[in-house]
């Protein structure tokens, strides 16, 4: 006969955690599908905690752990292929992983703002996000630059350490000048490679900021499954890495589900899961998103580094149209990312570009410059026909929003 050694909550911990849910206890005790007059028992002393029956026991532990695997109280961790059939199940485009993770972050980022500004937080339904970590540089595209004083000697220096450290060329360097002149804010840079290089230098960052206030939220009823938690050269810092594997969920957590790669995800260790076991973490369409999320948080909470929602989301978009993997599809989403970090209006129903100026930006490809000066004029055109493809999908994308406005004139994201 073989035994196996269990873990449960001292009775201090299952003081605490009640301690914890006292303003929610009639929540605590629908989940645990317990009498709430039962859990008042036992945070006032009117049962001894000593006394609790196992079956008790067991639940309040497993909801310290993070709940139900299916209905977490906090981040889950899974590997790849945990990860990718649970979203599956729920019926979650997973054949392009890319655009599944900028598509899930963009939903949480709106639905954060949304819920932030809610009068009524109480009656918030839970929603649950997949985030494969592994596309972090395609949602959290945005760094900032400290104010470099161009018009004096000392900040000209430091421009020029800024280019020599970072491996900046002159045209990204004015790009990021240009960008000061415009918004007449800070320095941003929202081009996935040129940010990549200004993080190499641990300068100060926008994603981290916006993707921790939306992971992190409490209240708000939102819930993550992450993949590939891991630290890459990209958007998201090492501590915030850290962060996440702290106190997570994960699938060794609980005993219930369980997952086999020829089966796929199980209960009780043999019971195949349909659909209608996951049927609570279907995704959110974005024509559930409200824009009108975006000035609500502002006006209620004026935090800059969140001030730039409308253009992340929107830069977002493009690569959910682009495919860097492509040659036509990465130049285009460069040309596009170029484009919005000088511009900030692209967004809008006529794409007004000049064939001179979008010449300008692909002429600096070396892969281009093959091209003769006939065949050349002809790329160009090619490259104009597939951004108007992206710009096309983006504007219908939004356009399925609530209260996105039919007709933007702006000349700046904030503005929109």
């Amino acid at each position: 006969m073989e035994y196996s050694n269990e873990l449960l909550l001292t009775q201090d911990s299952l003081k605490q955690l009640l301690m914890d849910n006292k303003s929610r206890l009639q929540d605590l005790a629908d989940e645990l599908s317990v009498a709430v007059g039962t859990l008042k028992n036992y945070l006032y002393g009117q049962t001894l905690l000593e006394n609790m029956p196992y079956h008790l026991h067991r639940k309040l532990t497993t909801y310290a752990q993070g709940g139900d695997i299916l209905k977490p109280t906090k981040r889950v961790i899974l590997s790849e292929m945990e990860f990718y059939s649970l979203a599956k199940l729920t019926g979650r485009d997973v054949t392009n992983r890319k655009r599944l993770a900028v598509s899930e972050f963009n939903k949480a980022m709106l639905t954060y703002y949304d819920r932030m500004t809610s009068d009524r937080r109480e009656a918030l339904e839970p929603v649950y996000f997949f985030l494969d970590l592994e596309y972090q540089d395609a949602f959290v595209n945005f760094t900032r630059l400290p104010d470099l004083e161009l018009d004096t000697n000392s900040g000209k220096m430091l421009c020029e350490q800024y280019k020599t450290y970072t491996g900046l060329t002159d045209d990204e360097m004015d790009s990021i000048i240009q960008s000061k002149k415009e918004w007449d804010t800070d320095y941003r840079v929202c081009e996935p490679k040129l940010v990549s290089k200004v993080l190499k230098l641990k300068l100060p960052r926008m994603g981290n900021p916006i993707f921790v206030s939306v992971i992190a939220a409490k209240g708000l009823n939102m819930y993550f499954y992450f993949a590939n938690v891991k630290y890459k050269d990209g958007h998201i810092s090492e501590n915030i890495i850290e962060m996440l594997h702290e106190n997570a969920f994960t699938i060794q957590a609980q005993n219930e589900y369980s997952f086999d790669p020829t089966i796929g995800w199980v209960k009780d260790g043999f019971i195949p899961l349909t659909e209608e076991y996951v049927e609570h973490l279907q995704d959110i369409p974005f024509a559930f998103c409200d824009w009108n999320a975006f000035d609500r948080f502002e006006s209620k909470y004026g935090r800059s580094e969140m001030r730039y929602g409308k253009e992340i989301f929107i830069r977002n978009l493009f690569t959910l149209f682009l495919d860097e993997d492509d040659l036509w599809g990465g130049i285009s989403n460069a040309i596009i990312q170029e484009l919005l970090t000088k511009h900030g209006n692209v967004v809008v129903p006529e794409l007004k570009i000049q064939d001179e100026e979008l010449a300008n930006i692909i002429k600096n490809y070396p892969t281009l410059k093959m091209f003769r000066d006939g065949v050349y004029d002809q790329t160009v055109a090619a490259f104009m026909a597939t951004i108007m493809v992206a710009v096309e999908g983006v504007n219908g994308m939004l356009s399925v929003m609530n209260n996105f406005p039919e007709v933007i004139v702006a000349t700046e994201f904030s503005e929109i």
